[in-house]
């Protein structure tokens, strides 16, 4: 009989952690947590104490069997609120009896699965957890369902990917993406709302940004307290995604704050999308118009740009545009400050 490349690696693991492991207890009966878990052809969602979490699948993921998503459900829930455990044992309550006898067999006969469940024992074992699963009823398992099922997508428009790129190509591309998600991300790197099995860490506002050069794109009414961070953070710089709203309190301190020209994006349909729906973002008819600033909380790189800058007639708030999101003209004005104009450029993507 010959082995295949994989059955070699598996029966090399086995040798390494059985001598590795000798002597060490198998559970850890004193120390345990409870995760409930579940899935819906919509998302996944984790019940973990006083902690809970949900994220939707992509378009791809959604297809799938759920007796897959049932078990991806549980490794997600896994790496986003137990990845601080270590020497524990966990108990998954699930309304999945497939899934119940997948985790605690430590595998089955249908390989999809074999491969999900491996890399749960896999991430479980590195941290020394012991990982068993209990099978509840469909009718007691209301928190995860619920969040496997309901929803708040305002935050999870995706910039169009082309856009995104040729962004990063005219400005410089970013190190992380700091208000993002598993599904919306445009960086490896980046930084979650809820937790997330995938992301660096959880609520941006939570750390220092001052070692990133970020990609941001938050819900419009953060803006201020964005540039409120960048500059309170010293941050070198960072690539910002705004509407062009001058009548907005915070749009002073962003034309303080720039260091580059800003551009304007495309006015196409598909510019903001959700990732699992593809659904279109209604921006276009409310005219609303996204721009790419380049921001930093270096007093030396703004000076530095503001230097560049020619003198205007116009006085700060003063503009030619007569709504608060519309502007004038192909190459029109972004603003004035400190009686320096600064131009508005279209982005050329195509």
């Amino acid at each position: 009989m010959v082995l295949s490349t994989n059955s070699k690696n598996e029966i090399f693991w086995w040798i390494q952690n059985v001598v590795k492991e000798n002597g060490n207890p198998i559970r850890h009966e004193e120390d345990k947590i409870y995760l409930e878990t579940d899935a819906s052809h919509l998302g996944w969602g984790a019940v973990c104490g006083k902690s809970n979490t949900q994220g939707r699948w992509s378009p791809q993921e959604s297809v799938l069997h759920i007796n897959i998503l049932e078990l991806k459900a549980i490794y997600f829930a896994l790496k986003s609120l137990c990845k601080d455990c270590h020497d524990i044992h966990i108990i998954i309550h699930t309304d999945s009896s497939t899934a119940v006898s997948y985790i605690n067999n430590v595998g089955g006969s249908v390989t999809t699965l074999l491969e999900i469940v491996k890399q749960v024992w896999l991430w479980c074992s590195d941290r020394k957890i012991f990982v068993t699963a209990v099978h509840i009823p469909g009718k007691d398992n209301i928190g995860p369902d619920n969040l496997s099922r309901i929803f708040n997508d305002s935050s999870e428009w995706k910039l169009k990917e082309a856009v995104f790129k040729k962004v990063c190509s005219h400005f410089y591309t970013p190190n992380i993406d700091l208000f993002a998600s598993r599904i919306n991300k445009h960086l490896d790197c980046y930084v979650s709302w809820f937790p997330d099995p995938e992301a660096f860490a959880t609520d941006a506002f939570s750390f220092s940004w001052n070692i990133f050069e970020p990609y941001i794109f938050p819900p419009f009414s953060l803006t201020g307290k964005i540039l409120q961070k960048v500059e309170g953070d010293k941050v070198r710089k960072a690539l910002l995604i705004v509407p062009f709203w001058p009548t907005q309190s915070w749009f002073p301190k962003l034309l303080e704050m720039l260091i580059d020209f800003p551009v304007v994006l495309p006015l196409c349909n598909d510019l903001l999308f959700l990732p699992h729906s593809k659904e279109f973002h209604p921006m276009n008819k409310r005219k609303l118009f996204l721009t790419a600033c380049l921001v930093s909380g270096k007093a030396s790189s703004i000076k530095g740009f503001h230097e560049r800058l020619q003198e205007s007639s116009l006085i700060l708030g003063e503009n030619r545009q007569t709504n608060n999101t519309i502007f004038a003209g192909k190459n029109g004005v972004f603003g004035v400050h400190q009686n320096k104009l600064i131009p508005l450029h279209h982005l050329q993507w195509r």
